[in-house]
């Protein structure tokens, strides 16, 4: 009777082992896809941010695009999402940052823009003093 009650208790030890090994092996891999999915993340905001980067491909689409007064470069860059022209409009604010700061005075008036175009192609736009 001891000997099975040892028997029994040795099959449990190892089944408990056996799951606590299983449980620490999916959160091992947990961890790696949520490391490997901020990497993706970070590459396609960097990639943005320094590369040359357009919402369709050429011919594009013209849309006319108006840029107020007092608009600053942050919510131009959210319009600029929300009508379709950029990607993403904190890798295109980020952009602007560090550029020299002449190069994205913002001007207001009313702009042609291409879907086609890449940020920087943009940027020069609206800081053109028409």
């Amino acid at each position: 009777m001891q000997e099975r009650s040892e028997e029994i208790n040795v099959v449990f030890h190892l089944l408990y082992h056996a799951v606590l090994l299983v449980i620490e092996m999916l959160l091992v891999l947990l961890i790696l896809s949520a490391i490997a999915g901020g990497c993706k993340v970070t590459y396609q905001f960097c990639y943005e941010v320094f590369g040359s980067v357009s919402k369709d491909e050429a011919p594009g689409r013209d849309i006319d695009f108006l840029v107020e007064e007092d608009d600053t470069m942050f919510q131009v860059a959210k319009r600029l999402s929300k009508e379709g022209l950029i990607v993403n409009p904190y890798s295109f604010y980020t952009r602007t940052l560090m550029m020299e700061r002449e190069r994205t005075k913002l001007y207001p008036g009313s702009y042609l823009l291409n879907t086609a175009m890449d940020y920087e192609e943009i940027i020069d736009r609206l800081a053109v003093d028409e």
